[in-house]
């Protein structure tokens, strides 16, 4: 395929099912994340889209939210180097005003 779209949803379910915290769960997903760049990397897919929040998570309780936006500034800036160097070019979309 020349573009895969993937849309992280369920890593909060996925986190109830075995007794974790939503936030280990949201980790849990950054993890399958690096897997599928570094696996479209490796197959040659030149384009990866994901979704990773929606207008839906701002009616999560506000604890919540705030990890999961911590989460992924954190993670942003920890991966865009290794992203950098791999070729990859990380483009957002959608409102950005929040």
């Amino acid at each position: 395929p020349k573009h895969i779209a993937i849309i992280m949803d369920g890593n909060s379910r996925w986190a109830q099912q075995r007794n974790l915290s939503s936030t280990q769960g949201y980790e849990q997903g950054v993890h399958a994340l690096r897997e599928t760049v570094r696996c479209c990397c490796e197959l040659g897919i030149p384009a990866l889209t994901v979704f990773a929040f929606s207008s839906a998570n701002w009616g999560r309780e506000e604890a919540e939210v705030t990890a999961l936006l911590t989460l992924m500034a954190r993670v942003i800036a920890e991966e865009v180097p290794t992203l950098r160097q791999n070729g990859v070019r990380l483009s957002f979309f959608g409102n950005l005003s929040a």
